[in-house]
């Protein structure tokens, strides 16, 4: 038998129409995807939809909300804080510039940020210069080995 190859086509949006053994097909053959999901999205994303499908099933006898807390909205948040999407790239914040959410608390939680940005950039300055001005300690005496 010769070297074969086997493709496998998947519809992300029509993952609740298919069995409970090809899903768990699906979910093997996403995990194998040689893409690198670190330079592309989709990867990561097939594989979230597919593992979405798979809880879904397993809850449906006891539904619950589902989305309400996400794994990325911390690291979402925490990114936002200092760059942002410009459609293409994440570009970094300027931590001068201040931005405005339209409301008197989205105003103090950006003057927060700003003022966190600040300590940090004053505090890895500090450390710069702790690095800078403490030598190598000199070498000693090598002991002879017995």
């Amino acid at each position: 038998m010769t070297e074969q190859q086997i493709t496998i086509n998947v519809n992300p949006h029509q993952l609740d129409r298919v069995t409970d053994e090809w899903l768990v097909m699906l979910w093997h053959v996403a995990q194998a995807n040689p893409a690198d999901g670190f330079e592309n999205e989709e990867p990561g994303d097939l594989v979230m939809k597919i593992g979405w499908e798979i809880i879904r099933r397993w809850l449906n006898a006891a539904p619950t909300e589902m989305y309400h807390h996400q794994q990325r909205h911390y690291y979402w948040k925490q990114l936002s804080r200092f760059a942002k999407w410009n459609g293409t790239e994440w570009v970094a914040r300027d931590p001068d510039q201040e931005t405005t959410c339209g409301s008197s608390a989205g105003n103090a939680v950006n003057t927060a940020g700003q003022t966190a940005r600040r300590e940090i950039r004053e505090f890895l300055e500090v450390k710069q210069a702790e690095r800078a001005a403490v030598r190598p300690p000199e070498p000693g005496p090598v002991e002879a080995s017995r």
